[in-house]
């Protein structure tokens, strides 16, 4: 799942389509995967907060490695990105458009005014959105949008690989849910082999309670946010400059708002018993100004990652809840495989 959840970064947040097998694009996911790692051993060592001690340990040195290692992996995206975008065809002005030094052909683009503008076209990626407003103005710079992309890169390939893992999971170990998701699935698509559409992802009322309920008991372990001022919580005061950590993982099992709250059901989240929760009992992609902002687009990728799955395959989970509960870096449970078995299904 986590190499599925590269390909689908690769490609729809950098517009880069790569083989998942690329060696220098597998080796940014696990510098990406190994700094979350590194930065959870630090916080859980309270001698390693200042960062003069912590520049000379070992930790710090593998940090940088793996910093250094995603960098550069998406710098040379950035570059190819952008020479392809100037040089892939020919504007409608045969001598083309001078810009930031450059001088630009794409078949995207066209001139009004002697301005340099792009023309809408379906399918842009992140990076090029980003790409065409850096062409419009040079003050978003090219490490204003490694910054971006790194931001959706780093957070995205894992958090989302291992989201898919435990929805499925979930699925396989809930004999009676898996049932009632086949027949969704079946009376959207019957028995054809249709690629899937907006409409259908629409039509997915289960599916997304499913989700929804899968990413309350296995969302990331916990979020935090710095104190812009002093502020009390009951009779705690929290004084401005402090580190404010919220564990969505006691949250999500907070009994006066998860009756039985380790049981895994999806009803939870039908429209009619969401009425009156309150708005921070639910918090996968954080919550506020500061939330996630790729939360929708992650959902719709899980929907149509499972969607493809259970439309083909039954699945079973191998390993009892007990076996994966184990708490190992900011953006996943465990570091313990999750193991499912596929069979084909019969109306395939």
């Amino acid at each position: 799942m986590k190499t599925c959840s590269l390909n689908m970064l690769l490609r729809t947040t950098l517009g880069f389509d790569v083989d998942v097998k690329n060696k220098e694009a597998v080796e940014c996911l696990k510098a990406s995967d190994d700094y979350t790692t590194c930065l959870s051993a630090r916080l859980a060592r309270p001698w390693l907060f200042s960062d003069k001690i912590f520049k000379f340990t070992a930790l710090c040195k593998r940090m940088e490695s793996c910093s250094n290692l995603a960098h550069n992996f998406l710098r040379k995206v950035i570059k190819l990105k952008k020479q392809n975008m100037i040089h892939s065809g020919q504007l409608n002005s045969k001598n083309g458009v001078k810009l930031n030094g450059y001088t630009h052909f794409s078949n995207g683009v066209t001139t009004e005014n002697g301005n340099y503008l792009f023309l809408k076209s379906k399918n842009k990626a992140f990076l090029d959105l980003l790409l065409e407003h850096h062409f419009q103005d040079n003050s978003l710079t090219e490490e204003d949008i490694l910054d971006e992309t790194l931001s959706f890169f780093a957070a995205g390939a894992e958090t989302l690989g291992s989201a898919i893992s435990y929805v499925l999971y979930s699925i396989g170990l809930h004999e009676e849910v898996q049932t009632k998701l086949h027949e969704e699935q079946d009376k959207i698509f019957g028995n054809t082999d249709r690629d899937l559409v907006e409409e259908d992802i629409k039509r997915m009322e289960y599916l997304d309670c499913v989700i929804k309920e899968g990413l309350r008991l296995y969302s990331a372990s916990f979020v935090s946010r710095r104190a812009t001022e002093d502020f009390k919580v009951f009779d705690y005061t929290i004084q401005k400059g402090s580190i404010v950590v919220i564990f969505n993982y006691v949250i999500h099992r907070d009994p006066r708002y998860y009756p039985n709250p380790e049981k895994f059901d999806p009803s939870r989240f039908f429209p009619e018993n969401c009425i009156g929760r309150h708005p921070f009992a639910y918090l996968p992609f954080s919550a506020g100004p500061r939330n996630c902002i790729g939360q929708k687009f992650t959902l719709l990728e899980m929907k149509t990652v499972c969607s493809a799955i259970l439309r083909k395959y039954h699945l079973t989970s191998i390993d009892n809840t007990d076996e994966l509960y184990k708490i190992s870096n900011l953006t996943n449970l465990t570091n313990v495989p999750v193991r499912l078995k596929f069979k084909l299904r019969n109306n395939t």
